[in-house]
């Protein structure tokens, strides 16, 4: 049998947004991925952002730039910091304390 493959995000080297620390959540402005296009070549590849268009290595906003479109999500960085977002999920901004 084969062993089962590991989750999307454990293919990625980048944390998962939900398990950021909290300084760098806040940080973060919306995200709402609402397309996403995963082609074996990195030119084809492509999603749709808070209504951008965007390829790898794109600026979307802000601080944030797509690092990397995976087959089930997307790799950003911000400051420094990767992350991984799942595709079609969106995340609200934290409101500043």
């Amino acid at each position: 049998a084969m062993p089962p493959p590991p989750s999307s995000s454990e293919l990625v080297d980048a944390t998962a947004l939900r398990d950021l620390p909290p300084s760098v959540q806040r940080t973060l402005p919306g995200i709402a991925i609402t397309l996403h296009r995963y082609a074996a070549s990195p030119e084809a590849r492509m999603i749709r952002v808070n209504g951008r268009v965007a390829q790898e290595g794109d600026p979307v906003g802000g601080d944030l730039t797509v690092a990397e479109i995976t087959r089930n999500g997307v790799v950003f960085v911000i400051g420094g910091q990767r992350f991984y977002m799942d595709a079609f999920q969106t995340w609200q901004a934290k409101s500043g304390s």
